[in-house]
């Protein structure tokens, strides 16, 4: 994994995920389709952001967020993230 190109999340708990361009642009896709897209909207744009420009960078945010992203990990496609 070539930590250079990737952007890192990690949460006042030293939890840590690395994600590539692609996988930015595939959480920003599902969480815009939660819940929490609207509410969670600076995360969403700092996938975006991340997933356009590629500039790699570390952003820490809130455990709740971090959990969340992961649940979205494991979801295959936007349509089964709407419920979420």
């Amino acid at each position: 994994m070539n930590l250079h190109k990737m952007l890192t999340l990690t949460t006042s708990s030293k939890q840590v995920m690395n994600l590539t361009r692609d996988d930015a642009r595939d959480l920003e896709l599902k969480l815009n389709v939660s819940s929490k897209g609207r509410s969670w909207n600076i995360l969403g744009n700092n996938l975006f952001e991340f997933h356009s420009i590629g500039k790699p960078t570390t952003l820490e945010i809130p455990v709740e967020q971090f959990v969340f992203l992961e649940l979205l990990q494991t979801k295959i496609g936007t349509e089964s993230c709407k419920g979420l």
